[in-house]
This record gives C-alpha cells, sequence and structure tokens, in this order.
C-alpha cells in the first residue's frame, strides 16, 4: 500500500512539474448548456458533449494559457443546481469556479439556429468575478462531427482564451539546399539540411520538397497550433541528372 501511494505520489509530482503546465493559471470548462426550445435531439446532445470534449482537449495539451483543473469535469446545469445559481451572474459563477479550484471558469451554451448550433462562450475570472472574454459562433450542421468539430474546439478555445492557433513546420531533408511547398506555395528554403516555417495556420497541407538532382518529394503534414511539427525527407537522387555531389544523409542535417 506504501508503495502504491509512493508512486501516485511521484506521479503527481511530475504532472505537477511538467514543462507544459509549469506556472500555468488552471481552468474548469464545464459541459455545455442545451437551450431546448422544443427543436433539440440527440445529434444536438451528442455535439454538445462532442464541442465541450473537444474544449479540454486544448486545455489538457497544455499548449494553450491554462491547464485543466484535475477534477472539473462537471456540466453547467448541474454545477449551477448544485450551488444554487439562480442565474449566471458573474459573483456565482466565480463560487463554481472557486468550488472546482479553478483560476479560470469556461462555461456556455448551445442553441440551435436554422443554419447550424449556435455556441455561445464565457471565460470568468474566478478571483476577481469578472468575465475576461465572450464569444459566439455558428456551427454548420455539416461540421458538427468528427475532424470537422475537433478543428472548431481549436478554433473556440483558441478565440476564448487567446491562445495561439498557428504553428511551426520544421522540414529536416537529405540535400543541403531547397525549396518546400506547402498546398503548392512556396513557404520555405532547406539551409543545411533543414527548413522552418513559422506562422502557420493549425491544419493539413500538401508538402512538397523540390532540389537540384533530386526527384520532387510529395506528401502531407499536420501543423498544430502552438507546437513545433517536424517531418523528416528523403528525396531520391534524379538518375537522369548530369550532377555532381552527394546527399547529406538521411534525415537531414541539425
Amino acid at each position: 500500500m506504501k508503495r502504491i501511494l509512493g508512486i501516485l505520489i511521484t506521479l503527481a509530482v511530475l504532472a505537477v512539474a511538467s514543462p507544459a503546465f509549469a506556472g500555468k493559471p488552471s481552468i474548469a470548462i464545464l459541459g455545455l448548456e442545451i437551450v431546448d426550445d422544443g427543436s433539440m435531439d440527440a445529434k444536438a446532445t451528442q455535439f454538445a458533449e462532442a464541442l465541450t470534449e473537444a474544449l479540454r482537449q486544448r486545455a489538457r495539451a497544455g499548449t494553450g494559457p491554462f491547464a485543466l483543473a484535475p477534477g472539473s469535469d462537471k456540466n453547467l446545469i448541474e454545477m449551477k443546481l448544485l450551488s444554487g445559481c439562480e442565474s449566471e451572474a458573474n459573483a456565482c459563477m466565480a463560487a463554481i469556479g472557486a468550488e472546482l479550484a479553478a483560476d479560470r471558469l469556461l462555461y456556455g451554451k448551445v442553441e440551435k439556429r436554422s443554419n447550424g448550433y449556435q455556441v455561445s462562450l464565457k471565460l470568468l475570472n474566478v478571483e476577481t468575478k469578472s468575465a475576461e472574454r465572450s464569444t459566439t459562433e455558428v456551427v454548420p450542421f455539416g461540421e458538427a462531427s468528427g475532424a470537422a468539430l475537433t478543428n472548431w474546439g481549436k478554433k473556440l478555445y483558441a478565440k476564448i482564451t487567446g491562445a495561439t492557433t498557428q504553428g511551426t513546420l520544421v522540414v529536416k531533408a537529405n540535400v543541403d539546399a531547397g525549396t518546400v511547398f506547402l498546398d503548392g506555395e512556396a513557404r520555405g528554403n532547406i539551409v543545411g539540411g533543414t527548413a522552418r516555417i513559422t506562422g502557420l495556420d493549425a491544419g493539413d497541407y500538401k508538402l512538397a520538397v523540390e532540389a537540384d538532382c533530386y526527384l520532387r518529394h510529395e506528401g502531407k503534414v499536420t501543423v498544430e497550433g502552438g507546437k513545433d511539427a517536424t517531418q523528416k525527407v528523403d528525396l531520391e537522387k534524379n538518375a537522369l541528372a548530369a550532377c555532381a555531389g552527394g546527399d547529406i544523409g538521411p534525415g537531414g542535417g541539425g
């Protein structure tokens, strides 16, 4: 028993000391409340639950300004009932945030519109009992599930918390010089086997790399906001090209 307790304490210390979360204020993200006007159905409930999870996943990633508060996976309706909050007045919501040991409280509602689900979010500073940000977006029905919904979670979390939605792509190649293309557009140059492209919006890109005396390389790459995505590229020599010299080895330099 003592050994198990020791392991749990060690894991807790490591989690707190993790660079991704160290020094960051905590955030509790309450399950989104559905405003039912009689048109809501099971799909709307699934959407609200999935979007809530997508928002929490962004906080778990540790790349934004906040760390997800442990044990804060509660629903807005549930917490309002337990806390006796008849409305969402800042003072009452701040009390909920304090109960969840969070520095910030993120909560909101989902309403069905003719063109999609309207999502209204609010970020509350628990200590000052004041709203820091709010946003309202309509998620089209065709984007209310799967990868599209995950992207909406990233977008909404970034907007409400101020987290960056841009990332960096690092290409390491087995050539000393070349050009990196993203979605058909030249975006960077390989120097010494490495290209670093910053300020990219999060998402999937078609990647291509060209270098003299080598065949064009094509592939796909995913960039996440606040992160570096590293892609290793091994180009094949063009047997038809009359070129001297060799490559710099698999995986590039650096």
